[in-house]
């Protein structure tokens, strides 16, 4: 199975492309490597930045024609275009993504996580805080796409909200008619309608709705968001870490935490490679 990173660098972009955005992506591509075939979708531009950055994939299909009309607000466009294109098993995964083990699942469709479940949270305060997220990222963007949509047969779940910063794709004909039916419905309004967080709504909101409608077998890894990065900084224990069968480090940006997970998994990297090196020279 191959591994899909779908990528246009844009000049501006909510999240910085600072050195820690250039480790991760460095980890995420090389623990991928252990298990998959990594294949970057993307335009030339951001092709030779990651080259300039040190991130090698196995594989590179140029986007630089389908990517062209890709802007800030539509910047899952990349993703979207790269799965419809499909037509064999793989996973498609982000760059915040770091895997520690071959996660094989049997369903045709397969999400890392929820990122929202309001029908499982039982504590006040839970609900409290994901019904004023599900408004602002879900419904805000319905509206705004409401003329688009009206006619839908599709009953619209308002309880639970995948996450697609991994999904693994053992049918990827459904995936690739399902988005082609989003795209066909939404038409240019998709490159038109700012702000940013819209893509949320059609690249994960409409995505599971109409894969639901069409009675898919869709399953998750994890029923609910993972916990942040758990670590003992008193220990200086990491351990925690590894139980994971992968992390999600979303927050790299503005979270110190993240930080530090992300310098020890670093150092990890070379200390494996420093190993596997003495081992096939011989000199242990």
């Amino acid at each position: 199975m191959k591994a899909i990173y779908c990528y246009k660098f844009m000049d501006t972009f909510w999240k910085p492309k600072d050195e820690y955005f250039w480790k991760l992506a460095k980890l995420s591509v090389n623990h991928t490597k252990k298990y998959y075939t990594t294949v970057l979708y993307a335009d030339r531009k951001t092709e030779s930045l990651f080259n300039e950055n040190g991130i090698e994939f196995d594989e590179f299909v140029d986007m630089s024609r389908e990517f062209d009309k890709v802007r800030i607000h539509s910047y899952c466009m990349p993703k979207i275009l790269s799965m419809i294109k499909q037509t064999t098993p793989y996973v498609v995964m982000d760059l915040d993504i770091i895997l520690f083990e071959k996660i094989q699942p049997t369903n045709s469709v397969t999400f890392g996580f929820k990122e929202v479940d309001t029908s499982i949270e039982d504590s006040l305060e839970a609900k409290k805080w994901q019904i004023p997220y599900v408004e602002e990222y879900y419904e805000n963007y319905y509206n705004k796409f409401r003329l688009n949509v009206k006619d839908t047969p599709v009953k619209f779940d308002w309880c639970v909200f995948p996450n697609n910063s991994l999904v693994f794709v053992n049918n990827p004909y459904i995936v690739s008619k399902t988005y082609q039916t989003i795209l066909d419905m939404l038409g240019e309004d998709v490159f038109k309608i700012p702000p940013v967080y819209s893509a949320q709504f059609y690249e994960q909101f409409l995505f599971y709705n109409y894969l639901k409608y069409y009675n898919t077998d869709v399953g998750f890894v994890y029923d609910k968001k993972p916990p942040r990065p758990h670590y003992d900084k008193k220990e200086n224990d990491f351990n925690h870490l590894f139980s994971n069968k992968f992390l999600h480090l979303e927050s790299y940006h503005r979270d110190e935490d993240m930080h530090t997970v992300i310098d020890y998994l670093e150092q990890q990297w070379e200390n494996e490679k420093k190993l596997t090196n003495k081992n096939q020279t011989g000199l242990i």
